[in-house]
């Protein structure tokens, strides 16, 4: 009989292997915190504290600033401001004093001063109201100012004295003897300090009461003011070698077109002795003042010794040699009309030379001229002109010319003798141009023009018509464009008509 084992072992595999089962794993729990009581209220109350330290440094350092913000303040007030009080009469301000005391104080004199010379009481200042102020010391106001500002607001009526010039009422003042002292103030003003000095008004003057108010009386440096105002007169300057309208006009502070406004008979060429008026500023009143044996010093002129050079053309010149001027001391009685002293006037005393003049040397040319060439003086090219442009920078660049309105067709001449070396048209601006070369370095132009009536070769005399005004090329109206060249670079026509 055969023994079946196979059952045997299954059945020992299922004793020796038992059937696991599945567990989930356990995590583990975290374990709550657990305070005390008296923990928890120490914690509360250190956070607490915490917070309210943090509050009170942002306190203590808000205060800390402003402390030291205001202190910084209080110092600059104190050394570079101050106090002080601003006057106001009918809400007008009169001015700024470091007190009320003292605004008070100008008007009580001023109040006296009114009633003494009006005789009433009306017109007086009355109520002045103040506001604080802070403003550094060189803010206030000064007395006379405040003391102006007040008589402003014055009604008061009073008996003034109006001084009168060449029947004309110049200024009223409060007083006649404030009027008298004006006058000689006006007299005296042209002393010499240390020495003998008169003087007397030239003008007739008159002093005439005259009702007025308090606030219209001028005082007495105001009237002086008014007295010594300049006025626009003219005089007669005679012209010398070498001179130019230009120059004239510059040695007399005025324009070239002023100086040809108050000579209505200028053609346009200036001579050698001619009488021209030019301006003469002059106050109101005329103070005639002699000076009693003045000390002067003062240039002498030399002489210039004329020398013949057949190497220069008959109308040339040359100085060689300028020589040098002599110097003089003199003692005269001396008189002045308005601070300037007229020499023809001049009573001498006593010369003393410091040093003789040494004469100079001038070449004159005897040679005559050939046909076109040029004497070196130039003439103004036309009559009746206003100069709208002149010479220099102009709109960011340099104006290389002259320019001169007037009516379009007006009759342009020639500078100076001399030959044509272009007449047509340009195309860099100028329009219809003339140029002339004089023969001696000098070449003038004559730009915009409307007609030309000369040719390129031809020879024009001084003087002599060669085109008509235009506006032809660049131009923005009927004008002259007049430009001088010396070796070719431009010049000032001022300097040379």
């Amino acid at each position: 009989m055969e023994i079946n084992e196979k059952p045997i072992i299954e059945e020992i595999n299922l004793i020796t292997e038992p059937k696991r089962k599945y567990k989930k794993p356990v995590r583990k729990k975290r374990k709550k915190a657990i305070y005390h009581i008296d923990e928890l209220k120490n914690i509360g109350i250190r956070r607490k504290f915490e917070e309210y330290a943090r509050a009170l440094s942002r306190k203590i350092a808000i205060y800390t600033y402003a402390v030291i913000g205001l202190t910084a303040f209080t110092f600059m007030l104190v050394t570079m401001c101050s106090v002080g009080y601003e006057g106001f009469i009918n809400e007008k301000s009169i001015g700024v004093a470091q007190t009320k005391e003292t605004i008070e104080a100008i008007k009580v004199d001023l109040n006296n001063e009114i009633v003494s010379l009006s005789g009433t009481e009306e017109g007086k200042i009355e109520n002045i109201t103040y506001k604080f102020k802070i403003v550094s010391e060189e803010n206030y106001t000064k007395d006379e100012d405040i003391r102006k500002n007040m008589v402003e607001h014055s009604s008061a009526m009073l008996n003034g004295c109006s001084i009168y010039v060449d029947g004309t009422k110049m200024a009223t003042l409060r007083t006649e003897s404030e009027a008298k002292v004006a006058l000689e103030r006006i007299k005296n003003q042209y002393f010499l300090e240390g020495m003998e000095c008169s003087s007397e008004i030239l003008n007739k003057i008159e002093l005439k009461s005259e009702a007025t108010t308090y606030a219209a009386a001028v005082s007495i440096e105001d009237a002086m003011g008014l007295m010594n105002d300049v006025t626009v007169s003219t005089r007669g300057y005679t012209v010398e070698a070498g001179d130019s309208l230009w120059g004239i006009a510059r040695r007399n502070e005025t324009t070239v077109n002023n100086i040809i406004s108050l000579n209505p008979d200028y053609d346009g060429v200036i001579h050698v002795g001619d009488i021209l008026q030019v301006p003469a500023p002059k106050p109101v009143v005329d103070v005639k003042t002699i000076i009693r044996d003045a000390v002067i010093e003062e240039s002498v002129e030399n002489e210039m010794i004329r020398i013949d050079d057949p190497g220069l053309y008959i109308g040339q010149t040359k100085i060689v040699d300028y020589g040098q001027k002599g110097w003089r001391k003199v003692t005269a009685d001396i008189t002045r009309i308005n601070g300037i002293e007229d020499v023809s006037l001049r009573v001498l005393k006593k010369e003393e030379m410091l040093s003789q003049p040494v004469p100079g040397k001038i070449h004159i040319g005897t040679t005559p001229a050939p046909r076109g060439i040029g004497s070196g003086t130039f003439i103004w090219p036309v009559k009746g002109y206003r100069i709208t442009s002149r010479y220099g920078p102009r709109w960011g660049s340099v104006h290389t010319g002259l320019d001169m309105a007037l009516a379009t067709g007006s009759p342009v001449r020639s500078c100076d003798e001399g030959r044509v070396t272009f007449a047509g048209w340009n195309r860099g601006g100028y329009g219809n141009l003339i140029i002339v070369d004089h023969g001696n370095g000098y070449q003038t132009y004559y730009a915009h023009l409307s007609k030309i009536y000369v040719k390129k070769g031809e020879i024009v005399a001084q003087g002599e018509t060669i085109g008509a005004v235009g506006n032809t090329g660049f131009s923005t109206g009927p004008h002259l464009h007049l430009e001088i060249r010396k070796n070719g670079v431009t010049q000032n026509p001022e300097r040379y008509l």
